[in-house]
């Protein structure tokens, strides 16, 4: 344990920079690192040890008493070890949910949930990991959820390869995102629904914001 603590303290000194991290010097170089994720082992051995010694202490103090009892504490140890476990990781994703970045990332899924064609394709931030999960809408392209299969590899690299192209054509002459722009997007992915807190200045106005977020009706048609 001690062993994966000092791994993830070394991981926090390499990812500690001015953000965007690509502002970071030596940038490249951390970036390799971090890839490695030198916080899983932590991540997933912390809450095992606790939820362990949780167990263990109840389940020793249950067998000092007799034999039937020690019996039974024995079998419940390993409910009590999940129980504890699925506990902390529990009580781990509501606090991190509990943030204000958090809350606004729930209301505008829920927006969109509640007020889009539940066909509608949905081009959202590089960070999202979970919009599918609360919105029940398709993703164009998700960057941490890549695909298993050769075919299914190859597509998902290219499509992150065209909202680059992209975004990197819209911004080079005027550092702004045009109506013009916009129907590019549509005409190259086909996306209906444009969910994002980076990308800007657009000029057009959400159908839906928070202090967080925006979300934008993609128009239907093609660049002039």
């Amino acid at each position: 344990m001690w062993c994966a603590i000092g791994i993830a303290v070394v991981a926090m000194v390499v990812g500690y920079g001015p953000r965007p991290a690509i502002n970071m010097q030596g940038y490249a170089l951390r970036a390799r690192f971090l890839k490695l994720y030198p916080f899983r082992i932590a991540d997933a051995l912390l809450p095992m040890l606790l939820s362990l010694q949780l167990a263990s202490t109840v389940c020793d103090r249950m067998s000092r008493r007799t034999g039937e009892r020690a019996a039974t504490a024995g079998k419940l140890r390993p409910t009590l070890t999940a129980i504890l476990w699925s506990s902390l990781l529990a009580a781990a994703m509501v606090a991190n949910r509990g943030s204000d970045h958090g809350a606004d990332w729930l209301s505008a899924c829920k927006w969109v949930r509640e007020s889009t064609p539940t066909d509608a394709l949905c081009l959202t931030p590089r960070e999202s990991i979970d919009f599918k999960w609360f919105a029940h809408r398709a993703e164009f392209v998700n960057y941490k959820d890549c695909p298993q299969d050769a075919a299914g590899i190859v597509e998902w690299n290219r499509r992150l390869f065209v909202i680059r192209d992209w975004r990197q054509a819209s911004i080079e002459d005027d550092d702004e995102y045009s109506t013009d722009d916009l129907a590019r997007l549509v005409e190259v992915t086909g996306v209906t629904y444009l969910v994002t807190h980076r990308i800007g200045p657009i000029l057009t106005e959400p159908v839906y914001e928070n202090q967080t977020y925006r979300v934008y009706e993609l128009p239907v048609s093609t660049p002039k």
